[in-house]
């Protein structure tokens, strides 16, 4: 749509790296359009309203995943 893939804007240099990140993204914004397409409301204004919020949804998406960070997870270098 915008003639850049996510990747090159990220600066991904690992094609294959490169390669999932664009699936991955492309993935999630059919997945959100095809979400709030099922959207129906009494009016244009209702409808819009409810696509908003769903929209927050799953941009925040906190139903699906904990934040280990607010857990109090403490994560550990490779390095030691």
């Amino acid at each position: 749509m915008w003639g850049v893939r996510p990747s090159d804007l990220l600066d991904v240099k690992d094609r294959f790296d490169a390669y999932c990140l664009d699936d991955a993204v492309a993935w999630l914004g059919s997945y959100i359009e095809n979400e709030l397409v099922k959207v129906e409301g009494r009016n244009a204004t209702e409808t819009g309203v409810i696509r908003e919020r769903l929209l927050k949804q799953l941009l925040q998406g906190k139903e699906r995943f904990a934040d280990p960070v607010a857990m109090g997870v403490t994560i550990k270098s490779v390095d030691g």
